[in-house]
């Protein structure tokens, strides 16, 4: 695998995130929300996210139920 002091940078603070999250997608996705609000506010940022269009998402679980999102 090809890597350098940046991807080495990415690689140690993800785990760190995903170590304090007790590895738990939801609270690892919650603190890192939490913690793009506070740079928003911090810098002034705004973020705008979106999906592609007529992207559809199946839910975990439930594979015969699908989801459109606007």
């Amino acid at each position: 695998m090809i890597t350098n002091a940046l991807l080495e940078e990415q690689y140690r603070v993800q785990k760190q995130l995903v170590e304090e999250a007790g590895y738990d997608i939801q609270k690892y996705s919650a603190n890192l929300q939490t913690m793009l609000k506070n740079l928003q506010q911090q810098y002034g940022l705004t973020l705008h996210y979106g999906q592609p269009a007529g992207w559809t998402a199946k839910f975990m679980g439930r594979p015969s139920e699908e989801v459109k999102l606007a």
